[in-house]
């Protein structure tokens, strides 16, 4: 029976919260429902969503994790996936955009094996908690496009 998602606004076992760099935009993981919501955090009004249950650029299976950096970069974790989905928030238009898919299952550097909590370093280093790897991972974010 495919996935039936709650209405734009509810969520579903919310897994995440970031802000955007001005602290005006409220980006929240909402797992059961295979997507990420924005919120503007001044009215609370939900702006948007993106994605859906998949395998695609545009999909995730249950999503964990999710930081934002200065240049409107948004990183989600895919769980199920075993990897992560690097987008882009235009907030002109307030939408998300897919840039990217980084990694893929497995133990090798760059792999990942149910990816969970994520983290930004001050110099732009991006720690996956790597979870059945045991391991946290550093990333380089000036490899995303």
């Amino acid at each position: 029976e495919p996935h039936v998602a709650d209405c734009i606004g509810s969520v579903h076992h919310p897994s995440g919260v970031a802000f955007d760099h001005t602290g005006r935009y409220l980006f929240i993981v909402d797992q059961s429902n295979h997507r990420v919501q924005v919120f503007d955090s001044m009215t609370q009004e939900v702006l948007g969503a993106y994605g859906s249950k998949g395998l695609g650029p545009s999909h995730f299976d249950m999503p964990c994790g999710i930081v934002a950096d200065r240049e409107n970069k948004i990183i989600v974790s895919d769980l199920l996936n075993h990897r992560l989905q690097v987008l882009e928030f235009n907030p002109r238009t307030q939408e998300l955009s897919f840039l990217q898919s980084i990694g893929s299952e497995g133990s090798g550097p760059g792999q990942f094996s149910f990816p969970k909590g994520l983290g930004l370093t001050e110099n732009g280093g991006l720690l996956v908690c790597d979870s059945a790897n045991h391991r946290v991972q550093v990333l380089d974010m000036d490899g995303f496009s």
